[in-house]
């Protein structure tokens, strides 16, 4: 499924000129961690805004970079909670 969404990612670039926001769900409960950090250095190369959601950002923070910005969403309320460097 993830090797459909990267081929509509390029689709989708050269139909309209730039690249569309990429949304994963819960990418963490399935993908091993090689698996996902493959997938996120793709995006990265591409320059691809991704949002990520997750019950658990532990797996992630191995690969997050400077610029990534986590947030927490917890009984309704958005909070900011810094880059993604640990």
């Amino acid at each position: 499924m993830l090797a459909l969404k990267m081929a509509e990612l390029d689709h989708l670039q050269e139909t309209f000129g730039e690249m569309p926001v990429l949304l994963l769900d819960d990418i963490a409960s399935e993908l091993d961690r090689e698996r996902m950090t493959n997938l996120l250095q793709y995006v990265r190369q591409q320059e691809v805004q991704v949002l990520i959601t997750t019950t658990d950002v532990t797996p992630f923070l191995p690969v997050l970079q400077q610029d990534s910005k986590l947030f927490r969403v917890e009984e309704g309320r958005l909070t900011y909670e810094g880059n993604g460097t640990p």
